[in-house]
This record gives C-alpha cells, sequence and structure tokens, in this order.
C-alpha cells in the first residue's frame, strides 16, 4: 500500500517537471500571426498578433527604417493589443515587433510598414484669418474672421455674450451697443460645423469718443425791432437761436432803473410797453439767457415816443 503511495507521488512530481521542462526543451518563442494593423487612424494605428507562448513584446517604429522609437509591452502574454499614439498623420512608417519569452528567447518579426490616414478635420478646420477688430465706432466694434469650413462664434464681452449663430466662412460681426470712449476686452470662441471649439482668441479694443459738437455763440435771430409806436405805448419783439429767458432794462435816463423779466424759455418773444409820455426819448436794453446759461444782450439803444398819433 506504502508503495502504491509512494509511486503515485514519484509519477505526479515526473508529471509537474515534465511540464516545467516543456518549454525549455521546446526551442524559442515565434509568431503565430504575424503583427499587423487592425485600426489605422490619422494620428494612431493598433497592432495584434499571437505568439507562440507567453512573452513580452517591444515594438520598435519610426517614419524611417532606422525606427528611432519604441514601445514596450507587459506582461507576457500570448495574444497582443497595442495602439500607437501621437503618429503624424498622411505618413509611411517603419515597425517591426520584438517578443521575449521567459527564458529570454526572442523572436523578431520582418521590418514591416503602414500609412496613417490624412487628417481631414484638421484641414476642415483651420483659421484663415484669426479674428480681429476691423472698425471702430463710438457705440459698436466690428469683429472679422475667415475659416476654410462654416463656423460660428460666441463672444463673451463685459458680462454680456453675443452669439454669431448663422455658419459661413467669412464673418463680419457687430458688437453693441458699447459706451463710447471705453476700453473693452473681447473673448472670442470659433465653433466648426459640427460644434467643437476650432479657435479662441481675446481681443482689446476701444470705442471712439463722442465728439462734442461746439454750440455756436447766442445771438439775435431777428431785431430787437419795434412793431408798434405809439405817443403812450410800444411794443418790441425780437427772436432768438434757442429758447431764451428774457430781461429787459428800461427808463427815462441811461441808469434805467425799471427791470421786466421773462420766465418762460421761447425762440420768439414781444414786450409792450404801457403808460409812456409823447415825445419822450425813452434808454432799454434786452438781456438773453438760454438753458445753458450763456447769456447775450445789447448795447443800450434808444427810442422817441411821437408827439402825436
Amino acid at each position: 500500500m506504502r508503495y502504491n503511495e509512494f509511486m503515485k507521488k514519484i509519477s505526479l512530481i515526473s508529471v509537474n517537471l515534465l511540464i516545467f521542462l516543456l518549454p525549455a526543451l521546446a526551442g524559442g518563442v515565434e509568431f503565430l500571426s504575424p503583427p499587423i494593423p487592425r485600426a489605422i487612424f490619422s494620428h494612431s494605428v493598433t497592432l495584434e498578433w499571437e505568439a507562440s507562448k507567453p512573452a513580452l513584446a517591444t515594438i520598435e517604429y519610426g517614419a524611417t527604417e532606422k525606427m528611432r522609437q519604441h514601445v514596450t509591452v507587459r506582461p507576457f502574454r500570448k495574444f497582443h493589443t497595442v495602439t500607437l499614439t501621437q503618429l503624424k498623420p498622411n505618413t509611411i512608417y517603419y515597425y517591426r515587433v520584438i517578443i521575449t519569452d521567459h527564458r529570454g528567447k526572442k523572436g523578431v518579426s520582418p521590418i514591416l510598414t503602414f500609412a496613417t490616414e490624412l487628417d481631414l478635420s484638421a484641414k476642415k478646420n483651420r483659421l484663415l484669418t484669426p479674428p480681429f477688430i476691423k472698425q471702430r465706432s463710438a457705440v459698436s466694434l466690428k469683429i472679422a474672421w475667415e475659416t476654410t469650413s462654416d463656423s460660428t462664434a460666441l463672444i463673451l464681452y463685459d458680462k454680456k455674450r453675443f452669439e454669431v449663430s448663422i455658419p459661413r466662412t467669412k464673418h463680419e460681426a457687430i458688437v453693441g451697443p458699447l459706451v463710447p470712449g471705453t476700453a473693452y476686452s473681447l473673448d472670442v470662441s470659433i465653433f466648426d460645423s459640427s460644434g467643437e471649439k476650432m479657435a479662441r482668441r481675446t481681443l482689446s479694443a476701444s470705442t471712439l469718443q463722442v465728439a462734442k459738437k461746439e454750440r455756436p455763440p447766442l445771438t439775435f435771430k431777428e431785431g430787437p425791432a419795434f412793431i408798434e409806436m405809439t405817443p403812450r405805448k410800444a411794443a418790441l419783439e425780437w427772436a432768438s437761436e434757442f429758447p431764451t429767458k428774457g430781461i429787459v432794462h428800461f427808463g427815462k435816463t441811461e441808469k434805467m432803473g425799471t427791470i421786466y423779466k421773462i420766465e418762460t424759455f421761447q425762440m420768439r418773444h414781444r414786450w409792450r410797453f404801457d403808460k409812456l409820455n409823447p415825445n419822450t426819448i425813452y434808454f432799454y436794453k434786452i438781456v438773453m439767457i438760454d438753458r445753458q446759461r450763456q447769456v447775450h444782450a445789447t448795447e443800450t439803444l434808444t427810442f422817441a415816443t411821437p408827439l402825436t398819433d
């Protein structure tokens, strides 16, 4: 009984030893299926292969046959799927794969090639003319740009947003109304037809100052002139370029002494002198005051009442 158990243990050890020694007796590692591209894009490629036994892998690759770039793939396995990234679009690449088993035995593929795709998205989304300030006014800023394909934009300024929602290649967007003589910072984001952001620029510009029109000096547009004159009364009329109040100084001497005030703003004035004496010389002076407090006055003038009607 013990003998039979001993022989079973010997047999089990022999089988395990044989399993352990088989890889050593079987020779080196080799490719069961070659490393070939399964998916090729403009900036990446995915390679797949199968080794005859679990192995590490090193991929040497490059745009020339010198293949100066390399990637090591762990852990030990038979089936490998590896993606190479950051490749140049529309470029032929050379590569080979070196697999290494647990004993350091190597299998080397021949030098192979693949070509990356053309990057069509980069071609479509290119800016021909970046955003710039094309025109300024006192109340607006005109921004222009051009793209190779239809684009839209979002412009942020002064806590406000201005959307350019009509897709086109050439754009001129007028941002406003703005405050005259004010500096603005505009954040311009440009999007392609799929909604992906193509570019972002920050523009700085100031609106123009509003030129202040100098008002002409206050003058008499008409008169003053008498429109009525009798021994006992007289009527005086005058007109100004702007609405004005009026002050009439009046008297029998140059000091005058009597003051009449016209308190309403108007452009045409009429003042009547009553209770005059016939055949008498009177002195008067007209003063005009507009809403900007400009003042214009006549010299001291005179008139004489007739003796009779």
